[in-house]
């Protein structure tokens, strides 16, 4: 449940922690649970949650009625006991978009780097601050419960838990196509003339690294742009996937990756000889060069042999 009221306040400028709208209050501040389930350190928070279920089972006959045997459906309760830790302070985070250059990608880091950097542009309807209007973590607001005057008590997601703010975010990704980050803005023709001009500086330096390529999987209208691929087998391509991601984190000290497809769409990998059904098998089919794994396969395998959080942001 969020407050869209405040949320769309949230446009205007705040003039103090707490805003009041009919029976609800956003209230701008972190959440600390007072609970003996729950305990704060200087480095974690720890939390108990049972989690109570019902498990099910059909029991034989235990007799008859006139519609024949008479079943009995045996509930049994049962509760589950689970411990979450978290961490208090926010790691670095590095975000790697594949298809870096493409409309969904540049136009991400636009968003960014635009707020990053307080970059204003100028539209037909006027001038047009940064925000992150629209961002699940940083707009919308959470439900938190009531206070004694029975109003709900609504705090922003963001402030639940130590989360890294996008401003913060060390860039990086892949693309087929070489062009620096300023001329894939252009390119795409997704973002208003005059923002793409005021980022030229700061998005002409963002260059993507080297990408995964297969041409059996992609549109043949994305062909002439593959200037910039990862020669050499699927096992090679996938240990230079692997090594940029280490070598992004090193070079940058993140504590944390995370890997986004936000390329095209590619087609279906016919899976029905089941070589593909576990991680072993895929392994083995990517060291064969099996014609079936996909270029986000390979991304995807990656990430998680680096310890990385893996999205496919495409359909």
């Amino acid at each position: 449940m969020t407050d869209n009221d405040a949320s769309r306040l949230a446009k205007r400028p705040r003039v103090s922690t707490e805003e009041v709208i009919a029976g609800t209050r956003t209230v701008h501040a972190d959440v600390k649970v007072e609970s003996d389930k729950v305990r704060y350190s200087s480095s974690y928070i720890d939390a108990l949650y049972s989690y109570q279920h019902t498990r099910v089972k059909e029991v034989g006959a235990t007799g008859k009625d006139g519609d024949g045997e008479v079943k009995v459906v045996m509930a049994q309760p049962s509760t589950q006991l689970f411990h979450f830790r978290t961490e208090r302070h926010a790691r670095k985070l590095g975000l790697m978009q594949v298809g870096w250059g493409g409309n969904n990608g540049s136009t991400v880091t636009a968003a960014i780097l635009a707020s990053r950097h307080g970059i204003s542009w100028s539209t037909r309807q006027g001038k047009v601050q940064p925000n992150y209007n629209g961002s699940i973590v940083h707009s919308s607001t959470l439900r938190v419960g009531f206070d004694s005057d029975g109003s709900d008590v609504f705090v922003p997601v963001r402030s639940m838990v130590p989360m890294a703010h996008a401003d913060e975010l060390v860039l990086s990704g892949w693309d087929i196509a070489g062009e620096n980050l300023h001329d894939a803005m252009v390119r795409a023709q997704v973002l208003d003339p005059d923002l793409i001009e005021r980022l030229k500086e700061v998005a002409s330096d963002l260059t993507p690294l080297a990408a995964a390529f297969d041409p059996n999987f992609i549109a043949k209208n994305q062909l002439p742009r593959a200037n910039n691929v990862i020669h050499g087998s699927k096992q090679q391509q996938l240990e230079q996937l692997r090594k940029d991601i280490r070598d992004f984190k090193l070079k940058h000290d993140l504590g944390y990756v995370a890997v986004v497809w936000t390329g095209n769409s590619e087609r279906y990998s016919d899976t029905t000889g089941g070589q593909l059904d576990t991680d072993q098998g895929l392994l083995d089919a990517i060291a064969a060069n099996h014609a079936e794994v996909s270029p986000s396969t390979l991304y995807a395998v990656a990430a998680v042999l680096e310890g990385c959080a893996y999205i496919n942001g495409s359909p």
